[in-house]
Order: C-alpha cells, then sequence, then structure tokens
C-alpha cells in the first residue's frame, strides 16, 4: 500500500480526495515542485523549497514551506521509497 499526505493526515492513495474548497480545485490555480528521491532522501530539499516558496509568493498564497520537511520525510519513510520522486 502507497500513502499520501493531504491536509495534515497520511492517508492510503486511493483513500485521498481533494475538498472541494480546495483553491486549487476553485481557482484553477497552485504551485508545486516535483524533487527526486535518491537513496530515500528528497534532493537538494531546501532549494526546491525555496523556489516553492517564490512561486507561492507571486500567486499570493500563504503557506509556510518550513512545516512541509518533517511530513514528507515521514511519507517518504511510510513508502519505503529509495528512488522516484516527491510530488509536492
Amino acid at each position: 500500500m502507497h500513502f499520501t499526505y493531504i491536509n495534515g493526515a497520511f492517508l492510503p492513495e486511493n483513500a485521498a480526495l481533494i475538498p472541494i474548497q480546495d483553491r486549487g480545485f476553485r481557482f484553477g490555480d497552485g504551485a508545486f515542485e516535483t524533487i527526486p528521491l535518491l537513496t530515500g532522501r528528497p534532493y537538494q530539499f531546501g532549494w526546491h523549497m525555496a523556489r516553492l516558496a517564490r512561486g507561492l509568493e507571486a500567486l499570493h498564497i500563504p503557506f509556510d514551506t518550513a512545516t512541509i520537511q518533517a511530513p514528507a520525510k515521514e511519507l517518504v519513510a511510510k513508502n519505503k521509497t529509495q528512488s522516484g520522486f516527491l510530488r509536492i
């Protein structure tokens, strides 16, 4: 089984639903990062978070990217992923 992290909760990927009030759903905007995983670690995580923060700022979407690091690491561990991609 694979897991995802949505709105502060780890869920099985088949149970992950986006609420109708989600900003991306409502307005069709958003920002994301795709981060390569090398030996179970997100590659240049800090650089990707800085780029995500700039994109969110340009869209005027308030979000503290510092809150992502711990759940991202836990998600990689829960999925036992050594290589692939982390999509934030």
